[in-house]
């Protein structure tokens, strides 16, 4: 700064300005830098007493000498300043603080370092509570206004709060922005933010690559635990992508891309983690050692997966600029395989580059996985000729062999971290791959393993799958198990309405229509979503109408007549209103009311699949009023053939039945009566009753009259009719006095 009473001078002239100097005397030394256009004094260092009260003598000489050496100093002045203005020393010659920095042309810095502060610790804590929108407000007050200047930590930090907000495309962008940063462990958080996004929106075709590449490099430097939850995520996702798109084992289940946890204290651990510095291995090219030998042929034993405990044995590899062929190749000799490559597997080799891999104690299993999806292929290990072959993956076989091998790389990476907290979504993982191979009863039983005492986000949709997958099981019982997990345990859940239709659907098939009833009307009112309302609405009518109460059926398909707006939904309300119209009117009625019965079964033929077997159960009675027995055959025929439950299977049954002997097929109408009079069940009484009517047409009154004794005793059976049917036999076997006591409502006695 310039001292008190120095000499200014603006862009428009030199502007002079006195001063004094106190009670000193000295010389004043006047020089210009016209570049800059200031001009400044400086006082000399030569000074001169003056006694208090003088003022300093002004005589000409010394003002002729002041003149003098301001001439004679001004233009030696004017070119030092010039020479100050266009020169610097030597870099050489600053000192370290005063060096400058080196330009880089055409290049941004990126990202600048940011020491972390008390503001940055505000937001982390607000980040591990969840509150991700003030966390992120407070990191955008901490960065620069320029995004790609933002510190990378800071970085990651926005995108962990914007993946919390769900706000994937921003933080896609902002973890894509992170990945070129210098420092491995970021870059490593930042690849993983992605795959968490792209697993959250169901797109594990996208996530896979991703993880893989931090898989092969899982042991150079990764945090502690993110390798451990890299493998994991990489074996569910390898086992996602091998499920079939549109399968009905599948329809209906809820994923697992919402089911996985993710630990915001963790994740902040991992970005702030200083990383291990990996060991020295340019010496080492490639590398292998597992923890032991493997056996020999105790592995490959016929009663389990060929080489299940040698493929699940934790291997490590270290390899630098290094072949898909030779590791796999040194994998092999480790284990003692011989190795075959197909033609089409050679030629891809070929075009393959070189990788640097760091595994470090992972299952074999899931290591060739990664290798061989680097060059689209897949393994197989030929348990008789210890070969392992490695082929493309363009035929529907290869395509087996890969669901295959995931579902093992799946199994053995939960089975080595049991405790991890993503093992549970891997083991739903896991029943999702039994539900695809028709294992139906396996993926329910390990569905309902994840069911703990209280009730998590991952509970319910394991016991909402386990019901679907019991349920199309046949499996009655455990279907209502699992259901009353949700219906009574998580009523704010967003599939409880989902899970009282399913429900009542499942009491249907058991008989229980009141019940039924109950609970689908329970789902008609949640108000939850409309369109399950209306489907709700629909099930509850055909519960009534089992139960024999046309009437409250068709109030209730009024009630909700508004939510039928999609087309499907709307067909099938007007069937069951039709039907329902039709069995509560008159004799005189019924002839209008067919009409409109037979326009709703044609609109809705075809399309009456998600009614379930018991809607259609329903539709064929319908086609039966409508005097469409032919089309009810068919449909009947179909439904029994893809299976159904019980209830369902004997009423088809005895409408088959009778179709047959209405078209004077005797036999085949009494094979089927004879096979629903061995079970058990309110339908055998009526099967009983077919045949001991069949037996007095054909005059076989002994066998007539042992049917009825045999029936008499049963459950649900018509008493009047049954022993109108045994006076008539008596009647006609020559006892008019045992039949006149038939006839009066009393069995004779024997």
């Amino acid at each position: 700064m310039l001292a008190p009473g120095a000499v200014y001078a603006d862009e428009e002239g030199f502007g002079r300005k006195e001063f004094e100097l106190g009670k000193r005397r000295g010389h004043i030394c006047w020089f210009g830098v016209f570049g800059q256009g200031q001009l400044m004094a400086t006082e000399t260092t030569e000074t001169q007493d003056v006694p208090d009260g003088q003022d300093i003598p002004s005589t000409g000489l010394r003002g002729f000498s002041m003149l003098v050496v301001v001439i004679a100093v001004f233009p030696i002045a004017l070119g030092i300043g010039f020479t100050l203005q266009t020169a610097t020393p030597p870099p050489g010659k600053l000192d370290a603080a005063e060096q400058p920095a080196p330009a880089v042309p055409n290049q941004i810095q990126q990202h600048l370092p940011l020491k972390p502060g008390p503001d940055r610790s505000k937001g982390d804590e607000l980040l591990r509570e969840g509150r991700h929108e003030a966390a992120l407000h407070l990191y955008r007050s901490l960065g620069s206004a320029d995004s790609l200047r933002v510190a990378a930590d800071l970085s990651l930090r926005m995108g962990f709060c914007q993946e919390g907000l769900g706000q994937w495309d921003e933080a896609l962008a902002t973890y894509r922005s992170v990945t070129d940063s210098h420092r491995p462990v970021l870059a490593a958080c930042a690849t993983l933010g992605q795959a968490r996004i792209w697993m959250r929106l169901n797109d594990f075709n996208a996530a896979e690559p991703l993880l893989r590449s931090l898989l092969l490099r899982s042991g150079d430097g990764l945090p502690t635990g993110m390798s451990d939850e890299v493998a994991l995520l990489y074996s569910i996702v390898a086992a996602e992508q091998t499920l079939p798109a549109n399968s009905p084992l599948t329809a209906g289940l809820s994923p697992v891309n919402n089911l996985i946890e993710w630990s915001q204290a963790e994740i902040l651990k991992w970005a702030d983690a200083t990383p291990d510095q990996p060991a020295t291995v340019d010496e080492i090219q490639l590398r292998v050692s597992a923890p032991h030998k493997p056996a020999a042929e105790a592995d490959f034993a016929d009663n389990q997966v060929p080489g299940a405990t040698l493929l699940g044995t934790p291997f490590q590899i270290t390899a630098r600029q290094q072949s898909i062929n030779q590791i796999v190749t040194r994998l092999a000799d480790e284990c003692d395989f011989r190795l075959e490559w197909s033609d089409e597997a050679v030629e891809q080799l070929a075009s393959s580059r070189v990788l640097d891999v760091t595994v470090g104690d992972l299952p074999l299993c899931l290591m060739l996985s990664s290798l061989c999806q680097e060059v689209r292929a897949t393994w197989t290990l030929q348990m008789h000729t210890r070969t392992l072959l490695i082929t493309t993956t363009n035929s529907e076989s290869d395509a087996l062999q890969i669901h295959k091998s995931a579902t093992m790389s799946l199994a053995s990476t939960v089975a080595m971290f049991p405790e991890h907290r993503l093992a549970a979504p891997a083991i739903f993982a896991r029943a999702q791959l039994a539900a695809a191979d028709s294992r139906l009863v396996d993926a329910a039983e390990t569905y309902s393993s994840l069911i703990g005492k209280s009730v998590s986000p991952l509970g319910i949709r394991a016991a909402f799958n386990a019901a679907l997958a019991y349920h199309r099981a046949g499996d009655l019982v455990g279907t209502c198990r699992m259901l009353e997990v949700i219906v009574h345990g998580a009523p704010g859940s967003d599939l409880h309405t989902r899970s009282m239709i399913l429900y009542g659907r499942a009491l249907m098939d058991r008989g229980e229509f009141r019940e039924a009833a109950f609970q689908l009307k329970r789902a008609a009112n949640s108000r939850q979503t409309p369109d399950d309302q209306a489907r709700a609405a629909v099930f509850l009518a055909m519960a009534l109408l089992l139960d024999g109460r046309p009437l409250d059926a068709g109030e209730a398909l009024f009630s909700h007549r508004l939510q039928f707006q999609d087309r499907s939904v709307r067909n099938a309300a007007a069937l069951m209103t039709s039907l329902a119209r039709w069995r509560t009117a008159t004799t005189a009625g019924k002839a209008r009311e067919t009409a409109f019965l037979y326009r709703s079964i044609v609109a809705v033929d075809g399309d009456a699949e998600w009614l379930g077997p018991t809607g259609q159960l329903l539709l064929g009675q319908a086609m039966h009023e409508a005097d469409l027995d032919d089309r009810m055959l068919e449909l009947y025929s179909s439904v029994l053939e893809h299976g159904a439950c019980e209830l369902v299977e004997m009423q088809m049954k005895l409408a088959l039945a009778d179709y047959r002997r209405a078209h004077d097929q005797i036999e085949e109408a009494k094979v089927i009566w004879l096979e629903i009079y061995a079970v058990d069940r309110p339908e055998s009484v009526t099967a009983g009753m077919r045949l001991a009517q069949l037996a007095l047409d054909e005059l076989n009154l002994a066998l007539c009259l042992e049917l009825c004794h045999a029936l008499q005793d049963r459950d649900h059976v018509p008493k009047t009719e049954l022993l109108k049917l045994a006076g008539r036999a008596y009647d006609l076997g020559g006892y008019p006095v045992l039949a006149a006591q038939c006839y009066a409502g009393k069995w004779p006695l024997p």
